[in-house]
Order: C-alpha cells, then structure tokens, then sequence
C-alpha cells in the first residue's frame, strides 16, 4: 500500500518501479534484521548473530529476487487495492517459513 502512495506511475512501467524499489530498497534490510534477531534471540552474541545473518543474507536474496518480482507482478497487476494486504500476508506467510528454515540452517 505505501508503494502506490510512493510510486505514481501507472502501468507496466509503475509495476516495475514497485517491484524495484520493494526489492532494492525494503528486502535487503528487512531479510538482515530478520535473521540478526533470529540469531541472537537463539542465544547467539550480537555480532556473532550479525555475521551469521550476512553469511545467509546474499543466498536469500537470490531465492528473494526469483520469487517475489513473480508475486508482486500479480500484487500490482491483478490484485486489487483492498485485496493486497491479504494476498501479501499470504504470501509472507509461506515466505517467513523459508526464511525460518534457512535461519535454522547450518
């Protein structure tokens, strides 16, 4: 939602710029908080917790970048404006326990 408020562009084109700035700008930061505090509340020392994360980070985001330009493809396309929330939670449901998996990878 706050990207079609950020994003004025319309069509193909304001698809793409969605799916970029969600992917370039939101995933890297998020993806690396999201396995930082997996690590250290698993009792792993903060930096130790960090470094683990960035270990993890650039592999998800490869798996990150083949997955989700596909979902938002149908989020920005298809979907409507009071339907996204619940599509995207759906998704990141099914996302999170990748992420949770990869997290509990050694």
């Amino acid at each position: 939602l706050a990207l079609d408020n950020a994003v004025k562009i319309s069509g193909v084109k304001g698809t793409v710029a969605k799916i970029a700035a969600d992917q370039l700008i939101w995933s890297p930061p998020l993806t690396l908080g999201f396995f930082s505090w997996q690590h250290y509340w698993s009792g792993q020392p903060l930096g130790e917790a960090v470094d683990s994360a960035t270990d993890k980070l650039w592999p998800t985001l490869k798996y990150n970048w083949t997955v989700w330009p596909a979902i938002h493809v149908v989020t920005f396309s298809m979907v409507p404006l009071e339907y996204r929330l619940l599509w995207i939670n759906c998704a990141n449901l099914c996302w999170n326990a990748f992420l949770s998996s990869m997290a509990n990878d050694k």
